[in-house]
């Protein structure tokens, strides 16, 4: 009703043709702006009190609300030295083995007035340099400081916020990740029972654990962050439930045993993580104790968020298509671009968090260019989906952030460093495959120095956009002292795509340049809203599932009890690793591994940091591997099924290879690279 109110009322002058999901952006990017200003209150708070002692002298020492010193200065040294000789006379302990003196005494006082002189002119100095302007200036930097200390767990309540408005939003448009789309009334109505069944499943685990709580501290303290979780779960089983009675109304085809394939992947993980926690374990609370850890690592979650909205940014943003246009004048083969693709785009889907939003954002735009340089289906495929894992190792991936927090023995440092020469081992291999299997000419062009010219013109138009992001970058560190690093990423990256757009549409936008805006970035936070709520249901189930493996000790029984072998090790982690992400989301798979057999392997004589890179790069094949294989979900969510059809038809491919190119190609690659990583360096550290 808010939404539909929203969307008709005389905000519509500014607004204008707004679709619920653009209403619905409207609060998710009030929600995001406030996980940033909350993300950077501590960098804010310590520039203010910078800025205070430079304009004000012991500022840090000032305090508008001092109450004059209760020590007395004017007293008479010799009648105190008197007072006190007799009330020690009257209090003369049998024990003691000499008397006090009267020098002693008036040594004693002379310090106490010495100390009581110094709290009164301390006071006058206040009061002498107590302002308004600096009581103005106090009140709001101490005023921050009081914020930022009595909310310490508004994270917690900004996640389960962003959590259940992007699920909502996710149902309404039918959009949470499965493994086949939904395309007709009979698909949906399975679709919305399984996810009926698991948000009441959820719901009934979390009102079973708050009444433990509840029952354990006997006070509602505890248990009512596990309330809101109940309520949220409550209301998606109610949207499901009118769905379904709206369904049933309709006329529906004849179900098939393909249509399970509709039913969104967490509430199969749900359902089983459900079944096992009540039936085998008898603790029907498991589901929520585990989704508990995404509110514990609330801060980490949150960036996936602003990532997903970075990633939706960009998609409606022109640097995408410029970044073609300079690469379009060498009129490349596809072999070449396929390769120059991904190389180039690595770095932009670390800044996108490494979670498969690059794919969404801008997988349409590479696998159109590919086509037009004549690419094969399958290639284009193929190239698309690796674009969107291959810079899960590199800085500023946010799931490397989730390891070294979990993982005390690895820095990000460390990993992100392993990571650039992992990344080129496996982008050299996939150019190496795909330029042997095609063998055309490297560059289609006739005239070098003619391409060059053809590059000037999108370079020139590219400029604005790196001084500008180079601009908000250098802003940050000045104002606020914040670097650009894989922690402050998250929350300076949508302000860089945010001015971005501002440039495009109010210098580059000849008219109505502020609706354009306003819309643009509506937009982009109602696409993101479902986005983030597909992912964060999938990573927070898959958390619950890692928590079956994890009660259940199923892997651990994979290693030997006295095992010493880090080689042995390391095989029987690389094949754990990657069945783990084959089913499972690597935040959720990371969470698992850390809790489970990662100190096992470890302990057996694997580096941590080697055995953490192995992870990742087991993960990234997990990505591009079925049954699941998610970064091909989400390319054939952005290119259309009908697309990923015709691959398997396409004309030329007569072997089993070129029929399957968009599958084999990627696993080909990251398979070779999985061994390299987890065998090379043990062969040189073991020894």
């Amino acid at each position: 009703m808010l939404i539909d109110t929203l969307a008709g009322s005389r905000m519509a002058r500014y607004l204008p043709q707004l679709s619920k999901k653009q209403c619905i952006g409207i609060f998710v990017f009030a929600l995001l702006c406030l996980t940033v200003i909350v993300g950077l209150g501590s960098s804010i708070h310590s520039r203010l009190l910078g800025v205070g002692e430079v304009i004000w002298d012991d500022y840090y020492i000032l305090d508008v609300n001092a109450t004059p010193p209760l020590c007395n200065i004017k007293i008479n040294v010799n009648d105190e030295i008197d007072r006190q000789i007799l009330a020690n006379s009257n209090e003369m302990s049998l024990f003691d083995d000499e008397p006090i003196t009267r020098d002693d005494i008036k040594k004693s006082i002379n310090n106490n007035l010495a100390v009581c002189r110094e709290k009164h002119d301390l006071y006058e100095k206040n009061q002498y340099l107590i302002t308004p302007w600096l009581i103005k200036y106090k009140t709001i930097e101490t005023g921050l400081a009081d914020i930022l200390l009595s909310n310490l767990d508004s994270q917690k309540l900004m996640l389960m916020i962003m959590l259940f408005l992007c699920a909502f939003s996710t149902v309404l448009h039918k959009e949470h990740i499965s493994l086949a789309p939904i395309e007709n009334s009979s698909q949906d109505l399975l679709s919305e029972s399984f996810q009926f069944m698991a948000n009441i499943t959820l719901s009934f685990s979390f009102w079973n654990y708050s009444e433990i709580l509840l029952e354990s501290s006997g006070t509602s303290t505890n248990s009512t962050l596990q309330q809101y979780w109940f309520v949220g779960f409550v209301l998606l089983s109610a949207i499901n439930f009118v769905n379904i009675f709206k369904l049933l109304k309709s006329d529906l085809p004849t179900p098939r045993a393909r249509d399970l394939l509709s039913a969104p992947l967490y509430t199969w993980m749900c359902l089983f993580s459900f079944i096992y926690f009540y039936w085998y374990d008898g603790h029907p609370s498991g589901l929520a104790i585990y989704i508990n850890q995404l509110t514990n690592l609330s801060n980490i979650f949150l960036n996936i968020g602003l990532y997903v909205f970075i990633g939706m940014v960009l998609k409606h943003t022109n640097m995408p298509a410029l970044f073609f246009d300079l690469l379009r004048p060498w009129k490349l083969a596809p072999p070449l671009l396929a390769s120059i693709i991904i190389f180039f785009t690595a770095y932009p889907t670390a800044f996108t968090g490494a979670s498969g939003i690059f794919i969404l954002a801008v997988g349409g735009l590479i696998y159109e260019e590919l086509r037009k340089s004549g690419a094969t289906r399958n290639l284009s495929l193929a190239t698309t989906a690796m674009s969107g894992s291959m810079g899960v190792i590199l800085n500023p991936c946010l799931l490397i952030v989730i390891i070294a927090a979990l993982n005390k023995d690895v820095t990000t440092d460390g990993l992100y460093g392993w990571g650039v020469f992992v990344f080129m081992i496996s982008a050299s291999i996939f150019t190496f495959f795909v330029n042997y299997n095609y063998k055309e000419s490297l560059i289609g062009t006739k005239s070098i120095s003619g391409s060059l010219k053809g590059m000037l013109a999108p370079a020139l138009k590219l400029l604005p956009y790196v001084l500008l992001s180079l601009c908000v970058i250098v802003g940050f560190n000045i104002i606020l002292d914040v670097q650009f690093n894989e922690y402050s990423a998250p929350l300076i990256l949508p302000v860089v795509l945010t001015a971005i757009l501002l440039y495009e549409r109010l210098w580059l936008t000849q008219s109505d340049r502020a609706k354009s805006f306003i819309r643009i970035t509506t937009e982009s936070a109602g696409e993101s809203s479902v986005h983030i709520g597909a992912l964060l249901m999938l990573i927070a189930l898959s958390i619950s599932l890692g928590g079956v493996l994890e009660r259940s000790e199923a892997i651990e029984h994979f290693f030997p009890e006295s095992l010493t072998s880090p080689w042995i090790a390391m095989l029987i982690a690389l094949l754990l690793l990657t069945v783990i992400g084959m089913f499972m989301d690597p935040f959720g798979a990371v969470i698992l591994v850390s809790a489970t057999f990662s100190q096992i392997v470890i302990q057996a004589g694997v580096h941590p940091l080697h055995f953490w890179m192995v992870a990742l790069v087991a993960f990234e094949l997990g990505y591009l591997s079925p049954p699941v294989a998610l970064n091909h979900l989400l390319t054939r969510l952005v290119v259309g099924s009908n697309e990923t059809n015709l691959a398997y038809r396409e004309e030329g491919a007569k072997s089993m290879y070129q029929r399957y190119e968009k599958i084999l190609l990627p696993i080909s690659v990251m398979v070779i690279t999985l061994l390299i990583t987890a065998f090379v360096p043990l062969a040189v550290y073991s020894q």
